[in-house]
């Protein structure tokens, strides 16, 4: 509103808006993954025995942590990159720039405790 009609607006809204979508994005698929909600290729889950799609689990989930622990590492990588050659009036877009790498850790560690200790509760989901 401010924007359209007073033409002006908050400063730097937009930039934290997008980090805030970030946030929302992390924090929703690690509360995904503990609810066993998350993104999961149901075509063939429908094909495998039921067995065989709860022994799938622990492994899947394996490969899951490591992917995203691959991600965390690039992520930091990345983020220190940033950090090092960002404007002294930027950083702040810098420190809210550690939701990736945290993100993906918090995935990673909530992908590797679902492959050690499953959930009885849940028996026949991936």
């Amino acid at each position: 509103m401010l924007r359209n009609l007073f033409d002006s607006g908050i400063p730097h809204a937009d930039i934290l808006s997008r980090y805030l979508v970030l946030y929302v994005t992390f924090f929703g698929a690690a509360l995904a993954i503990e609810e066993h909600r998350h993104i999961r290729i149901d075509v063939l889950a429908v094909l495998v025995e039921p067995d065989r799609l709860h022994a799938l689990r622990r492994p899947l989930y394996l490969v899951s942590a490591i992917v995203c622990t691959i991600l965390t590492w690039a992520a930091i990588r990345f983020w220190y990159d940033d950090w090092q050659y960002v404007a002294e009036y930027e950083r702040w877009t810098s420190i809210l720039a550690l939701i990736t790498p945290f993100g993906f850790g918090l995935l990673s560690v909530h992908f590797l405790l679902g492959a050690v200790f499953p959930n009885s509760r849940d028996e026949g989901q991936l």
